[in-house]
């Protein structure tokens, strides 16, 4: 059965991941791995015997809230194992799991905060993981809004587009299993010194792709059982179409593809899933390239 990897919240925080996570588990027929991370640095204890002590303490105090956490919201056809890990870069350890592990997602609560100099775990994970990520925002699931599958029709890349289907049928699945409606988001983005200048009409470019690609979309409704009119195309930034389209459509989780780049290069331009993150406060689920739908 497949199993999906919970990272519980951060001690004294209001519960978002692991919430989320295991009704999902329940309603996509996952069985649970919760990881909760305890760590502290001991350095100045000197005693040997006392830092072993000390660090069980904790550990055992850590095991004991989450546990109790688990228990009170477990849903009963959900199988749950819960690891205390003492670690104190969790996106390392969760690289590791997931490398001997398969997982139909990783799930996290968000902490949207970044500078140049700092990358938070979220965008580690983001980069890195080798599953599907989820960043929880604080908000509860309803059948009553939606779930948006962001997707680059206009490109020609053969792993785009594998990634552009990956993205589409994840989000069935969850839209499915939740009875929830399914909307496709595409951002046709126009450089802005090219209108700024008056060089080009990006709203009349926007239109003109979109009437060129009829085909590709008309072809991707039927394959994936969309409705014409829950395709919306858009031009703009990415990010912020986006953004405002889940907004729009009152979402509860945007499906897009992410690829993770790293060094200076990603901490100035960033990834399109990592900006996203800055503006959107829903549920986002980021896959990479070869993943396949859970």
């Amino acid at each position: 059965m497949p199993s999906v990897l919970i990272v519980a919240d951060r001690a004294g925080e209001e519960p978002v991941a692991l919430p989320r996570g295991l009704a999902l588990a329940e309603r996509m027929g996952w069985d649970a791995d919760v990881v909760a991370f305890c760590y502290e640095s001991l350095g100045s204890i000197h005693d040997r015997l006392k830092r072993i002590e000390a660090r069980h303490h904790l550990t055992e105090q850590r095991r004991a809230e989450v546990a109790a956490e688990i228990e009170r919201l477990r849903p009963p056809e959900v199988a749950v194992e819960l690891t205390v890990a003492w670690e104190g870069t969790v996106h390392l350890w969760v690289d590791t799991r997931c490398a001997r592990k398969h997982y139909a997602a990783v799930i996290t609560k968000g902490h949207r905060t970044g500078s140049f100099l700092y990358t938070p775990t979220d965008w580690h994970l983001l980069r890195e993981a080798a599953a599907p990520v989820m960043i929880a925002a604080e908000h509860q699931w309803s059948p009553t809004r939606s779930i948006v599958a962001a997707v680059d029709l206009h490109t020609r890349s053969r792993a785009k587009r594998a990634l552009n289907t990956a993205i589409i049928e994840t989000a069935r699945r969850y839209a499915d299993a939740g009875g929830c409606p399914l909307h496709l988001v595409y951002a046709i983005h126009v450089p802005h010194i090219l209108t700024e200048l008056g060089l080009m009409d990006g709203e009349a470019h926007a239109r003109r792709i979109a009437e060129d690609m009829h085909p590709v979309t008309d072809r991707l409704c039927d394959e994936h059982g969309i409705p014409r009119e829950n395709l919306h195309i858009h031009e703009g930034d990415v990010a912020h179409v986006i953004a405002d389209e889940a907004e729009r459509l009152q979402a509860q989780l945007v499906v897009m593809g992410t690829v993770g780049r790293h060094g200076v290069g990603a901490k100035v331009l960033g990834n399109a899933a990592e900006r996203v993150l800055t503006v959107l406060r829903t549920d986002v689920l980021a896959l990479k390239p070869g993943m396949a739908p859970p």
